[in-house]
């Protein structure tokens, strides 16, 4: 069991998705985690009045689409989870959706508690991923299947992440103007001057066996090629960004050194 004063977890629901609520409430009843459901915004019936910390033009200019009213849904439903965090008592918040899929619940419950005990050592922790190899740099043992990490390349994907208040408090700061997909703009820790750390292997992925009802993965179409050259220089940008980062906080040679081992 984890300590119920210390952590809390925060699990972002449509309310119309119950079997999704059912499916993520045995996983974390089963890992012991005292949680709490936080109502998702819904784009199909989202208020437009909500909107109003949308840069659509710096948007479009930045990822070569419009926004849809699903992704501006999903930034305003973990702004919810993390100040559902930050009003809390607990030290610690673990931030879900509701596709999480917990591939080992003990292995989970270990590494959660031992970030807890090495708490100095990370701001924010992704528990899951899209890229199933960010080239981490392995930074501390927390069980002897997971690794604490510092991601080199991009972490995308929000299922399931953990932070402390200082974390919340910088990324609620930072979350406006929405000038590009939340998971992405997350992955960003030099906005907030963050420890940004991953666990290796990811130890939360997305529900296999059915797609989630959140559907924030309904994008609207891409511009035309020769419109989308800005969006092509921002992500040139924020890979330069990405590298100046890890070098100030002193991951670059390292990062060298891991590459250099796994390629023999």
């Amino acid at each position: 069991m984890l300590a119920r004063d210390d952590i809390a977890g925060f699990l972002i629901n449509l309310d119309r998705s119950p079997d999704r609520l059912r499916a993520s409430a045995r996983q974390l009843d089963d890992l012991g985690l005292s949680w709490s459901r936080v109502s998702a915004f819904d784009g199909q019936v989202a208020d437009p009045a909500l909107w109003s910390g949308i840069d659509r033009g710096r948007f479009e200019s930045n990822v070569g689409r419009p926004i849809t009213a699903s992704e501006i849904a999903l930034h305003l439903s973990h702004g919810a989870a993390m100040r559902a965090f930050e009003q809390s008592s607990a030290h610690f918040g673990v931030i879900f959706e509701d596709d999480l899929f917990i591939d080992d619940i003990p292995a989970f419950r270990d590494v959660v508690a031992a970030l807890m005990r090495h708490c100095d050592a990370w701001d924010i922790v992704k528990l899951s991923g899209v890229h199933r190899n960010p080239l981490p740099v392995p930074l501390l043992r927390l069980h002897e299947k997971y690794m604490l990490a510092a991601p080199l390349l991009k972490t995308t994907s929000a299922v399931a992440y953990m932070m402390n208040h200082h974390a919340a408090k910088a990324v609620l700061a930072s979350l406006e103007p929405i000038d590009d997909h939340f998971d992405h703009r997350f992955d960003q820790p030099w906005r907030y001057a963050l420890r940004y750390r991953v666990v290796t292997p990811f130890p939360v992925r997305e529900q296999p066996a059915t797609p989630s009802t959140l559907d924030y993965s309904k994008r609207a179409a891409k511009f035309a090629l020769f419109q989308r050259r800005k969006a092509l220089y921002y992500r040139m940008s924020i890979g330069l960004q990405r590298l100046a980062y890890n070098a100030r906080q002193g991951f670059f040679v390292s990062g060298l050194l891991e590459i250099a081992r796994r390629m023999g």
